[in-house]
C-alpha cells in the first residue's frame, strides 16, 4: 500500500494525493477504472459520495486502504450534517421523559388520561396535569431535581412518580392532628400487632390516629421500591408501602423503617415529593430508624437465638421462640434468613399480607382501585374494591 500523507480531509483530497504519487491524470484514473471521467470528477469535487464498492475499486489501484476512504467519508458527512442540523432540546427532553418514565405502565394504571403512548401530544398534556404544572419542560425539571441532595437514596423518575401518585391519593385520606411525640406513642399500641397477621389490618387505622396517613401503591414497572417517608404539608406526613415483598416480615420491616425516617425527619415545608427510601438505602439508616424498630423487634434476643440454635435450627424452635418473644413466627423467620441466609425451610411462616391489609387503606393496584367518589370510611380511609385487574382511580 502506498503511505499517504494524513492531511487529506475529504475522499477527493486523498484521490488527488494518490494520483499525484504515481504521476496519474484524472483521465488515466477513469479510463483504469473504465468509468467516465465526469465520475471521476463528481468523486473529485465532492459531488458525489464514495461508497463501499467505489472505494473498494479505489483501494485496489491506488494502492490506499478502502477503510481510509470510507473513514473520511464518514468524517464529512458527519461535519456537513452538524452543519445542517440543528441541536433540539426537545428530543434531549422527550428522551429523558419517554425513556425514563414507564408511561405505558402510568396509562395501564390509569395514572395518565392518555390512549397510546405514539400519542405525544396528548401523553405530555396528561404528564403536565399529573404532576400539576403547566408544560413537559416543568416535568423534566422536576424529575431530573426531585430531591433534597441530604437524600442518601437515588431515585428513578418511575419512582418520584409513584410518590406523586401517592401524594394524590394521601390528599383525600384523613387523619388525626400530627404531633412528632406521636410516633413514640404510638409504639406501644403497635407492638401488640406484630404477633398476628390480622393486627396488620390494624394499622391503617392506627397510624390515622396518629395523623400520619397510610397510604399503599403497587410499584411501576421493575422498581425496587418498599416505602417511602413524605409530607403533604407541615403538618400531613404520610407513610406509603409498595408491598412488592408479600410478607409479614417484609411489612413491618418497611413500615418501621418509615417511621423511622418520619421520627428523625424534621418538619418540612410543603414539598412537592417524597423522600423515598427503597431497598438500595437499606444502610444509611439513622439511630432513630434503628432504635424504633429495636422497641418492636430486638435485635438482640434475635442475635441470641440464632446464636444458640444455629446451624441447627428447626421450625419447632422458631416457634416457641416466636412465642416466648411475642412475635409472629414469619418476622422471626424472615429475621434468621437476613441474618444467617439459608434456611429456605423456614418460608412457610413469611406468610403474606397483602389480602390482609389492602382492604383496609388506600390502595392503588395489586387488584385494588378507588371507588369513585369514595366516602371517607370511618376507619380513616378511602374505600375501595377488589377488581380483576387494575382500573383507573
Amino acid at each position: 500500500m502506498t503511505a499517504m500523507p494524513d492531511l487529506a480531509r475529504t475522499p477527493g483530497q486523498l484521490i488527488q494525493a494518490a494520483l499525484a504519487a504515481k504521476g496519474w491524470s484524472q483521465r488515466t484514473l477513469s479510463v483504469i477504472l473504465r468509468v467516465g471521467e465526469s465520475t471521476i470528477t463528481r468523486i473529485v469535487s465532492g459531488r458525489q459520495r464514495i461508497d463501499a464498492s467505489v472505494a473498494l475499486l479505489l483501494g485496489e489501484v491506488l494502492d490506499v486502504p478502502a477503510e481510509r476512504f470510507l473513514a473520511i467519508q464518514a468524517e464529512l458527512d458527519l461535519a456537513t450534517a452538524r452543519k445542517t442540523a440543528a441541536p433540539d432540546s426537545g428530543r434531549a427532553m422527550r428522551a429523558r421523559l419517554y425513556g425514563g418514565l414507564p408511561i405505558a405502565d402510568m396509562i395501564r394504571r390509569g395514572w395518565l388520561a392518555a390512549g397510546d403512548i405514539r400519542d405525544t401530544e396528548a401523553v405530555d398534556a396528561a404528564l403536565a396535569e399529573f404532576f400539576g404544572v403547566s408544560g413537559t419542560d416543568e416535568v423534566d425539571r422536576l424529575l431530573r431535581a426531585p430531591e433534597d441532595a441530604r437524600q442518601p437514596a437515588i431515585v428513578t423518575p418511575g419512582e418520584i412518580a409513584w410518590a406523586r401518585r401517592v401524594r394524590q391519593i394521601a390528599g383525600l385520606v384523613p387523619a388525626g392532628p400530627y404531633a412528632r411525640p406521636a410516633i413514640h406513642a404510638l409504639v406501644p399500641e403497635l407492638r401488640p400487632l406484630l404477633e398476628s397477621v390480622d393486627g396488620t389490618a390494624q394499622v391503617p387505622r392506627l397510624l390515622a390516629d396518629h395523623g400520619i396517613r397510610l397510604v399503599i401503591a403497587e410499584p411501576l414497572g421493575s422498581s425496587q421500591i418498599d416505602g417511602a417517608c413524605l409530607w403533604l404539608d407541615a403538618h400531613a406526613p404520610v407513610i406509603a408501602l409498595s408491598l412488592r415483598q408479600d410478607a409479614i416480615d417484609c411489612f413491618w420491616n418497611v413500615l418501621l423503617r418509615e417511621l423511622g425516617r418520619l421520627l428523625s425527619s424534621r418538619r418540612p415545608g410543603p414539598r412537592p415529593f417524597a423522600s423515598i427510601s427503597g431497598d438500595r438505602a437499606a444502610g444509611c439508616r439513622s439511630l432513630d430508624d434503628e432504635s424504633l424498630r429495636e422497641q418492636c423487634i430486638s435485635s438482640a434476643a434475635l442475635n441470641a437465638f440464632i446464636a444458640r440454635k444455629a446451624p441447627h435450627i428447626a421450625k419447632y424452635d422458631v416457634l416457641e421462640f416466636s412465642r416466648s418473644i411475642a412475635l409472629h413466627p414469619g418476622i422471626v423467620a424472615g429475621e434468621i434468613q437476613r441474618k444467617a441466609g439459608g434456611y429456605r425451610r423456614l418460608d412457610l411462616f413469611r406468610v403474606a399480607v397483602r389480602s390482609v391489609v389492602c382492604p383496609h387503606a388506600p390502595t392503588d393496584g395489586w387488584g385494588y382501585a378507588l371507588a369513585p367518589q369514595a366516602p371517607r370510611a370511618a376507619q380513616g380511609a378511602l374505600s375501595h374494591r377488589r377488581e380483576e385487574a387494575v382500573v383507573p382511580a
